[in-house]
């Protein structure tokens, strides 16, 4: 049987998903975690996203993937490690650790070029009436 969603447990606490990462340049065993966003996180990024697009300032790129590592990277609870004013703190780490990070945090919150290309796509068929299978 089904369970109809009420209003109360929409509005509930939401459980969002945490991903292990591991970072062998800090040991070993050492790993961070990242997590999902919610509605609003993300349309932020995506925001950033269609600014770039418009302007083709290859700073904004830089400054995507850092808000991104900023809001991505928490603990293993998911209560985010770092602060909005806190880019530069992470434009420091190795170049290969956020790399790693980014492609992480980018597919689990499907900004990952493919999963893009398939929801523009599929806009795209609704604004001309077309189902996405289309």
């Amino acid at each position: 049987m089904k369970k109809k969603l009420t209003r109360e447990d929409l509005i509930a606490a939401w459980q969002y998903e945490i991903q292990e990462v591991p970072v062998p340049e800090k040991g070993a065993d050492a790993v961070m975690y990242v997590r999902s966003f919610s509605a609003l996180e993300r349309s932020g990024l995506e925001r950033m996203g269609a600014e770039y697009s418009k302007t083709k300032n290859y700073g904004d790129i830089e400054n995507f993937k850092y808000k991104l590592l900023v809001l991505a990277i928490s603990d293993e609870n998911g209560r985010p490690l770092f602060k909005d004013d806190e880019i530069e703190l992470v434009k420091k780490f190795p170049a290969v650790v956020t790399d790693r990070l980014f492609e992480v945090a980018a597919a689990l919150n499907g900004l990952d070029k493919k999963k893009s290309e398939q929801t523009e796509k599929n806009f795209e068929s609704a604004l001309n009436g077309a189902s996405p299978s289309d």
